[in-house]
């Protein structure tokens, strides 16, 4: 999620993933707003859609978000990341809250490409 061109490290991914090998990423969830320990996905004085980079301190002054910034990126954003770069979603999980914090994906490469039929 503090990748700038995580575009590019996915398909690295899945290129260097062997056929049937599994990728789990875990990240802040893209879809909450956070809490005031400064886990918010996107900032506080822009909404959900604006995707790009960006630093608040009006999160926890002394938390990553002054400090790193992040890039916020929205759900299908990064799942179409995954799905683009040739992985296959196997399981999504966000870990129980009153309001999920992360959000962890299970993906991996298939053992034959897309539309080939699997041997028996």
């Amino acid at each position: 999620m503090d990748i700038a061109d995580v575009e590019r490290v996915i398909r690295a991914v899945a290129t260097v993933l062997r056929p049937g090998g599994w990728f789990v990423a875990s990240l802040v969830h893209p879809c909450f707003p956070g809490s005031d320990s400064g886990l918010s996905s996107w900032p506080p004085d822009r909404g959900y859609s604006c995707e790009g980079f960006w630093t608040s301190d009006r999160h926890n002054p002394d938390g990553i978000r002054i400090r790193i910034g992040s890039f916020h990126r929205t759900l299908s954003t990064y799942l179409n990341l995954f799905i683009d770069a040739g992985l296959q979603l196997s399981r999504l999980v966000e870990p129980e809250a009153d309001l999920p914090q992360f959000l962890i994906v299970l993906a991996h490469r298939p053992r034959q490409p897309a539309g080939q039929d699997y041997e028996a």
